[in-house]
């Protein structure tokens, strides 16, 4: 496995966008290989740099172009996006919220576009830096059902929490390393009332309310030869956390 995105069905199964042979690979939750697809528009095979799932769909970014495909991985429509832009390893540049609304991160000019789910687009802001940080500092969006974006700032170490036509509702977060604190936000994924947040060079994943109050954290620790590989992407299904470094997946299991 050589993960570049990756995101979770409805019935909790894996579904990885590979980087170097442009394939999506599926998996059971226990890690079992259940098939491999490709996204083909046009004729062209292209490989996804985000992926989420929506009304039994997948959405993938691919070419600078937003994908609807059905849970075949066939292309049923696909639009160019507003605003094309260089992708990023790990984190999660897409989301959707319970009506089919599309939620699309633009790391290279720091804005967050909207489109319906048949493609019509709805709205798009720009992420203000804070203090001197300049362009590229997104790395994460994840949507509640009602279309509540949070949005990670790696580099201002903060989630920023916007209502669904982009007011800017409250900042979450402060940088540091104590429980709580964030270094390099980058993944998020929302399950119930809890937020998930990738923190990277904290090696963690962070549990958070809505709100931005800490609940607690655990260490994910993932490796690239003989390095550390640090925690990217998240998303969770259940009681189990599926954590992307990069070249591998690793699934937790919690009780509470």
């Amino acid at each position: 496995m050589d993960a570049w995105a990756f995101t979770l069905d409805g019935t909790g199964n894996l579904h990885v966008a590979q980087y170097y042979d442009s394939a999506i690979l599926k998996y059971s939750p226990s890690g079992e290989l259940l098939g491999r697809w490709y996204i083909v528009v046009d004729g062209d095979t292209l490989d996804a740099g985000g992926l989420t799932y929506v009304k039994q769909h997948f959405v993938a970014l691919a070419w600078s172009r937003v994908i609807v495909l059905d849970e075949n991985y066939t292309a049923v429509r696909s639009w160019p996006e507003r605003h094309p832009r260089d992708f990023v390893t790990g984190g999660d540049l897409i989301d959707a919220d319970a009506a089919g609304n599309i939620y699309v991160l633009d790391n290279n000019y720091d804005r967050v576009d909207v489109y319906g789910f048949d493609g019509s687009f709805r709205t798009e802001w720009h992420v203000e830096a804070p203090d001197t940080l300049g362009q590229g500092r997104l790395s994460g969006i994840a949507v509640t059902d009602a279309g509540v974006a949070y949005v990670a700032d790696f580099l201002g170490n903060r989630i920023l929490m916007y209502s669904s036509d982009g007011k800017l509702l409250r900042t979450l977060g402060v940088p540091g390393s104590k429980p709580g604190e964030l270094n390099w936000p980058s993944g998020l994924d929302i399950a119930g009332s809890v937020l998930y947040v990738a923190d990277m060079s904290n090696i963690r994943v962070q549990k958070f309310t809505l709100y931005g109050s800490y609940l607690s954290n655990f260490y994910s620790l993932g490796s690239y030869g003989q390095d550390i590989d640090v925690p990217r992407s998240v998303a969770v299904y259940r009681n189990h956390v599926f954590v992307m470094h990069g070249k591998s997946i690793i699934r937790y299991d919690y009780s509470d």
